[in-house]
């Protein structure tokens, strides 16, 4: 026999459980239209929001995939039955605010066909990923209450030594997990085994109130017909009938006789605890490829005419199930999801969820309406049956005045909210309900300061960069000042000479100002392509400067060209006036030469890559080289003395010296009004072409006068 230990505090309410007990699970008629909620069930909080992976419209069947989230903390969501997808719209949620939230609807079509299921012939030759795989893919919660994701919890890296079985049940009104052990025990004990089998967990608690003894006895039996090391990991244990032992904390101190650390869960002493339902939707997922779709619920209260559990399928309207058993309806009449004690009042248009245990209809006279609350008289009763051995009268003070960090030193969190302080109150005070809202108060104010410090952290990182690159770019400097501080007292104490330095040629300035002119055209169509994406007007003041100080730069840029062009014309002039014939024959000999060492490198890439530039290439190599020999037959004599320019021609060559050397003394602005005088005057002789030439040139100069028209009204923004 398992010894057991007593707990602290604990009540012993009215059980009402006589009403369902006894009756087979039963199951009732599809509803028409389902709706799942889209945000995960915690019990009395809300998990993440699920994506919907259908479409309105779409057909599903029976255990398709219709939700899911990212990561393991996600809990897959799984059509109850075959049908179309509706709308995703706003329902009441079964939570305490009962506030609207995302639901998908599924009309049902009837057939209730199931999807492709996968059964496993021996799960247990299965390792521990697979299995967690599988557990997570089929979308399985904690069916006592929490709603933790079981894979999560399965997960653990703390060595575990024992799993508990939580079929204690020991709520008021709630019987589910009594007639689940009672009529698949073989499918729990099973579960119990695979969840072990992950944990590496070498021995099986399973904890039953003595007020169940038809579970008992058939939980006793299931176990017989297992053989060998299996059977020897079950031991059965038997608890006393008392109000919370079904609590986790207070589960594993009435079994082992430890108390699990204020802060700490149950893994810190080696210990797992998993309910009954839990671990056979375990076994059903894993053995048969069952999502989780439907969990039993009680249905139960006077005000139904008929009391039972129920296969309730996730997401059924709570008005269908309580239409079928005959609710009386009464507007004074709540409805409570959950039990009695630890339950909250729910809406008749929400929709049952996963954790979804018990739902109680009853008339006043069953549960008359809570009496107004009174003033505390600091009888102490709520302390003598706390089970977390809290002080319920100080947590009640502190949360009425919102001290939070008093609240938080005095353990709040450790509080389960059983509603045993609330249910011995003398003054009728609700004190789970103070608690409830002191807990989601802090919680939210620790969001708010999670996120601050988050953004103070990532201010003070950026300001750390930015002092990190100030010092880099210090150190640098500070480097080459050093460097050109010894290379000159190297230069002094050596006595030699600075060398000159070169002076760039004029291929080399040109090609330099070209690639200024490139990369300011480049600036300037983007900055035209930014203005003409950004949505936002604010921004377009901003981008207008930008784009008129690039034009000013692209400006500049191609006046140096035009200057640098006009000085490189009037140096080739001069050149080609004093040149002798023989030094112009020599020159044009040169650059023949140099044609056709670039057009035979080209000859040879195209030989040997097989170009279609081949034919081509060849016949220009033949027609350069019979030019070549053509020039140095016609080389002229090298005695002959060389003619000097005629007055004429030296007068026009002074008078573009002149002009250059007047355009080196303009400003910017005159540059620029003279650039626009001279692309006025190509328009002008563009026009006059174009009246007296052909009618096949007429395209080509229209082309060149969109293009002037185009730099003339550029250059006079």
């Amino acid at each position: 026999m398992t010894q057991l230990w007593p707990i602290s505090g604990g009540i012993h309410p009215p059980q009402n459980k006589q009403q369902t007990c006894n009756t087979t699970i039963r199951n009732l008629p599809l509803p028409e239209h389902f709706y799942l909620s889209l945000l995960q069930d915690r019990g009395a909080q809300l998990g993440e929001a699920l994506q919907p992976v259908v479409m309105a419209g779409d057909y599903v069947k029976k255990g398709q995939l219709i939700a899911t989230g990212v990561g393991i903390q996600a809990v897959p969501l799984h059509a109850p039955t075959s049908g179309h997808i509706g709308q995703v719209i706003d329902r009441p949620l079964n939570h305490p605010s009962g506030n609207p939230g995302p639901h998908i609807e599924l009309i049902s079509d009837g057939l209730d066909q199931w999807h492709l299921l996968t059964a496993c012939e021996d799960p247990f030759k299965l390792d521990k990923s697979a299995l967690l795989g599988l557990i997570q893919q089929a979308g399985i919660c904690g069916m006592g209450g929490a709603g933790f994701p079981t894979a999560l919890k399965l997960s653990t890296e703390q060595p575990i030594h024992t799993l508990i079985l939580n079929g204690t049940e020991c709520e008021p009104y709630i019987t589910t997990d009594d007639r689940l052990m009672q009529e698949e025990p073989t499918d729990i004990l099973n579960g119990a085994l695979l969840c072990a089998q992950i944990l590496g967990a070498q021995q099986i608690k399973i904890a039953i109130e003595d007020n169940k003894p038809q579970a008992i006895t058939s939980i006793c039996t299931a176990i017989k017909s297992f053989a060998g090391a299996r059977a020897n990991q079950f031991h059965l244990a038997t608890l006393p009938t008392i109000y919370p032992s079904g609590g986790t904390k207070q589960l594993v101190q009435i079994l082992t006789g430890q108390q699990v650390p204020s802060g700490q869960q149950a893994t810190s002493l080696g210990l797992m605890v998993i309910n009954v339902a839990t671990v056979r939707a375990v076994w059903r997922a894993v053995r048969w490829g069952e999502p989780l779709i439907e969990r039993v619920t009680t249905l139960s209260g006077s005000a139904l005419k008929q009391q039972s559990n129920i296969w309730v399928r996730i997401g059924t309207p709570v008005r269908h199930i309580l239409n079928e058993l005959g609710w009386s309806y009464s507007e004074n009449s709540p409805l409570i999801l959950g039990g009695p004690l630890m339950g909250f009042t729910l809406k008749p248009d929400a929709s049952l969820g996963k954790t979804s245990n018990c739902v109680i209809a009853p008339l006043s006279a069953e549960m008359p309406p809570a009496p107004e609350e009174a003033p505390c008289i600091r009888c102490g009763q709520c302390d003598s049956v706390c089970p977390a051995q809290l002080l319920p009268q100080q947590l009640f003070w502190h949360a009425k005045a919102k001290e939070n960090a008093r609240l938080i030193n005095h353990n709040l969190f450790d509080c389960i909210e059983c509603g045993a302080c609330s249910y011995v109150c003398p003054s009728t005070i609700p004190l789970v309900h103070y608690y409830r809202h002191a807990k989601a108060d802090i919680r939210a104010q620790q969001e708010i300061k999670l996120k601050a410090d988050h953004a103070r952290s990532r201010f003070e990182a950026h300001q750390a960069r930015i002092e990190q690159q100030e010092a880099d770019k210090q150190a640098k400097r500070t480097s080459r000042q050093a460097a050109a501080v010894a290379i000159q007292t190297q230069l002094d104490l050596s006595a030699m000479p600075t060398p000159a330095v070169p002076e760039q040629s004029a291929e080399n300035i040109a090609a330099k100002l070209q690639r200024h002119r490139q990369s300011a055209q480049e600036r300037l169509d983007r900055l035209k392509q930014q203005f003409a994406e950004e949505p936002d007007a604010a921004r377009h003041e901003k981008l207008a400067a930008s784009i008129k100080q690039a034009q000013v730069r692209l400006s500049e840029a191609e006046l140096k060209i035009a200057e640098l062009t006009s000085q490189n014309s009037a140096d080739k002039a001069l050149a080609k006036l004093h040149a002798s014939p023989q030094q112009l024959a020599n020159q044009a000999f040169s650059t023949l030469h140099k044609q056709l060492a670039i057009t035979e490198e080209k000859l040879l890439d195209a030989r040997a890559n097989n170009l279609p530039s081949l034919h081509a290439l060849t016949l220009a190599v033949e027609k350069l080289r019979h030019k070549i020999h053509q020039a140095s037959s016609e080389l002229p004599d090298h005695s002959a003395e060389p003619a000097g320019p005629d007055a004429a021609t030296l007068a026009a060559a002074e008078q573009a010296l002149a002009r250059l050397a007047a355009k080196k003394t303009q400003t910017a602005e005159e540059k620029k009004q003279a650039l626009i005088e001279s692309v006025e005057k190509r328009i002008q002789q563009l026009h006059s072409r174009m009246q007296s030439c052909e009618a096949e040139k007429i395209p080509t100069l229209k082309e060149s006068l969109a293009a002037l028209e185009a730099r003339l009204k550029e250059l006079s923004h």
